[in-house]
């Protein structure tokens, strides 16, 4: 959860060094992935605006309602909301940790749940989700890789270090250390 200006610059550098593999970004590099386009900086787009709209969110929820942190709570909320239609991806709000990395735009994932832990990896579509309430949402550990049409649909918690293999239906916590795989998933490679 990010709540300073610190962890705002933390986690945009490691998205930002997870997707594009550099630790800076120049007004060039900008202009250059504009004009001719790249996936990895259109993903970073999206996990910016998401990273600001967190910030300003929980700046409101500290007692910060100033005029301009209002403004730019609606700012990046808009900003966030345009950038998941236009790229098909949708990502809850103070859900991920840091060092976020998705390959493709227009994926169809979609991320709603508790929280997921640093240096979560995504596929095309995956889902992960709720049945019905807030707390039937699924927990995700640290260093987890989701495949490609993997699901994760209950309240389950999925340890650290998991590879979830691809067209997986998680229903079951899974421990950590360890690579599941089928309908539904069961542990095929414990490391």
């Amino acid at each position: 959860m990010i709540t300073n200006k610190n962890e705002l610059r933390k986690y945009i550098s490691e998205d930002l060094y997870i997707n594009l593999k550099v630790h800076h970004i120049s007004l060039k590099d900008v202009l250059r992935y504009n004009i001719f386009g790249n996936e990895s900086y259109r993903v970073f787009k999206l996990l910016k605006a998401l990273r600001y709209h967190e910030y300003y969110t929980n700046l409101c929820k500290q007692g910060n309602t100033s005029f301009i942190t209002r403004i730019l709570l609606r700012y990046y909320t808009i900003k966030h909301h345009q950038l998941e239609i236009k790229y098909g991806i949708k990502l809850g709000v103070n859900v991920l940790g840091y060092g976020v990395y998705i390959p493709h735009i227009n994926a169809g994932i979609i991320v709603d749940c508790i929280s997921v832990g640093n240096y979560f990896s995504l596929n095309n579509g995956v889902i992960i989700g709720r049945n019905h309430t807030k707390d039937q949402s699924p927990i995700i550990g640290h260093n987890v890789t989701i495949c490609t049409g993997s699901k994760i649909v209950r309240k389950v918690r999925i340890g650290n270090n998991v590879v979830v293999a691809p067209n997986s239906v998680v229903i079951h916590d899974i421990p950590d250390n360890c690579m599941v795989s089928g309908v539904p998933a069961q542990i095929i490679k414990k490391t």
